[in-house]
C-alpha cells in the first residue's frame, strides 16, 4: 500500500487484494463454495440441506402438484360461472366437475409423496407433520366430493 498525504491509496489496495489468490474485491461476488465442505469427524450434520446444493426433486414435485391443484380449483370456479350462464336447462356441470376432481387428485398425490419422503426432509422431527399437511388431507376428500357434486348437479331454471 502506498500512502499519499496520510491517506491510503484505495486503487492500489484493491489491485493488491484482487491479485491475492482466493480473495475477491469487496464489491465482487465471492467464488462459489464446493457442495460438500469437509468437516472434522465428530461434527454434527446440519439439520437442513446445504443451501448451495440443488433442491430435492420430490419436494419440487410436491410443490408443483399443489400449485396445479390450486390452478384446477380456480379454473373450475370460473368454468362453473361460465357454465351457469351458458348451459341449457337440465344440463350438467361435467367440465367443472372434472377440473375439481383433478384438483383433488393433485392434492392427494402431493400429500402422498410428502408422507413417504417426510423423514428425509425433517431430520430432527418429533414425528409431527404440521397443520398444512393435515389441511391437505382434509382438502383432498372435500375437493373430490365437490367434483362429484358438480357432475351430479343439474342446472335449474
Amino acid at each position: 500500500m502506498t500512502f499519499k498525504s496520510g491517506k491510503v491509496n484505495s486503487l492500489s489496495f484493491i489491485q493488491k487484494r484482487a491479485a491475492a489468490p482466493g480473495s475477491g474485491c469487496g464489491f465482487l461476488l465471492p467464488r462459489p463454495r464446493p457442495l460438500e465442505e469437509p468437516r472434522p469427524s465428530g461434527w454434527p450434520v446440519p439439520p437442513f440441506p446445504n443451501p448451495v446444493s440443488p433442491p430435492l426433486e420430490w419436494l419440487q414435485s410436491v410443490q408443483a402438484t399443489m400449485i396445479l391443484s390450486i390452478i384446477f380449483s380456480v379454473l373450475s370456479l370460473f368454468l362453473f360461472f361460465c357454465q351457469l350462464f351458458t348451459l341449457t336447462k337440465g344440463g350438467r356441470f361435467y367440465i367443472t366437475g372434472v377440473f375439481q376432481i383433478l384438483a383433488g387428485l393433485c392434492v392427494m398425490s402431493a400429500a402422498s409423496i410428502y408422507t413417504v419422503r417426510h423423514p428425509e426432509w425433517h431430520f430432527n422431527s418429533d414425528g409431527s407433520y404440521g397443520f398444512a399437511y393435515i389441511l391437505a388431507w382434509v382438502a383432498f376428500p372435500l375437493a373430490l366430493l365437490s367434483g362429484v357434486i358438480y357432475v351430479i348437479l343439474r342446472k335449474r331454471e
